[in-house]
């Protein structure tokens, strides 16, 4: 693992450590998740979930008739996820190799988690995440728009930032059958994509 994805691993660990013990609610858009339920298309699909707040968004997928499987590299974002969502289905996982089968997933979830790794770690990251994904499955990714990497001061610790021109991203994705289906601006230069696994 690189320094910087190591270190960016330790902030994220700081940030769900500010924030749970905050005690403020998590902020998950709802909206989206059932449109990605919807999408999908199936009766209690298994999507896997990765990113901030992955507690705060497993609850939300369960709630709205999914059943989820949260995933991190760093144990301790998981302990506190279980401290805001007992209920949920939590595993310490890399995505570059994830314990899973192939085909376990009927969606996944990444988050950021994509824009949180090097660029290289992100290709892995997607190859393994096409794997585990069932043939019609989607994906959903929140990528930082534009161009390079740079690890960025918080008030958490260093943070690595990977942006992407979305074309590139979906050059990627296409290259491993996964085609874009959709496409929403988010606030502070990012973008939601929608993927389907082809074949």
């Amino acid at each position: 693992m690189s320094d910087a994805y190591t270190k960016s691993q330790h902030s994220c660990a700081a940030r769900a450590r500010r924030v749970t013990a905050s005690g403020a609610p998590a902020v998950v858009d709802a909206d989206a998740v059932e449109r990605f339920i919807l999408r999908v298309g199936r009766p209690v699909p298994q999507v896997l979930v990765f990113g901030a707040e992955v507690g705060a968004w497993c609850r939300e997928f369960d709630r709205l008739g999914a059943s989820a499987f949260g995933a991190d590299l760093c144990p301790e974002v998981l302990e506190l996820a279980r401290v805001r969502y007992p209920a949920g289905n939590f595993r310490v996982a890399d995505a570059r190799a994830l314990p899973f089968a192939d085909g376990s997933f009927d969606g996944v979830w990444a988050g950021r988690m994509l824009s949180r790794m090097p660029r290289a770690e992100a290709h892995r990251a997607l190859r393994e995440l096409h794997r585990v994904m069932r043939m019609g499955a989607l994906l959903g990714a929140e990528l930082l728009v534009g161009a390079g990497e740079s690890v960025q001061p918080t008030a958490d610790g260093p943070r690595l930032e990977t942006r992407w021109a979305v074309d590139e991203f979906a050059r990627l994705c296409d290259a491993l059958d996964m085609q874009l289906i959709d496409e929403a601006v988010l606030p502070a230069g990012a973008v939601r994509l929608l993927f389907r696994r082809e074949y």
